[in-house]
């Protein structure tokens, strides 16, 4: 009688691979804190330093376009970054796949705002707004291309088991 010693068919002997679970949890969860942590903190201090320096309309202006970066990038990833990152096992074609979806969605929300701009640029007292726009529309390019080169590296650093909660 194989179930009678108090453990189910699956359960690990001893409860080791258990508590290298819990371990590598602790430990990406730390790393993901601190990595995101760091990052809004310097885009805090950054934003601070900024708002010193500059004008209050100009502030909320660029505040404003950075909000639009961010919301579109995001878009433009959809879910990207989790999926491969869940699924440790992809091909080179599944990379190369994601890289260009995402890179060719980024490259479209830039025109996309560049066209933006251009259109509130013409209206008056908007040449502000076009401008900003027009010097953060590459944005979105460069974080939809480096959104496949993300997912890899969050995958090699482990954090799969935080991504399939």
């Amino acid at each position: 009688m194989s179930g009678e010693s108090g453990q189910g068919a699956g359960a690990p002997a001893g409860g080791k691979p258990q508590a290298n679970l819990k371990r590598q949890i602790a430990s990406g969860s730390f790393w993901v804190l601190l990595g995101t942590g760091g990052q809004q903190l310097i885009n805090f201090l950054v934003f601070i330093a900024i708002a010193r320096v500059l004008d209050p309309g100009i502030v909320g202006v660029v505040a404003f376009a950075v909000i639009g970066i961010d919301v579109t990038s995001y878009i433009c990833k959809f879910g990207q970054v989790e999926t491969l990152q869940r699924d440790q096992a992809h091909s080179q074609a599944r990379l190369s796949t994601a890289f260009w979806l995402t890179a060719t969605l980024g490259l479209v929300a830039t025109i996309g705002f560049e066209i933006a701009a251009q259109v509130l640029g013409h209206w008056p007292k908007n040449h502000l707004v076009a401008q900003v726009m027009t010097l953060l529309a590459p944005l979105c390019l460069l974080q939809g291309a480096n959104a496949t080169a993300e997912a890899v590296l969050r995958g090699r650093m482990e954090f799969r088991s935080l991504t399939l909660r």
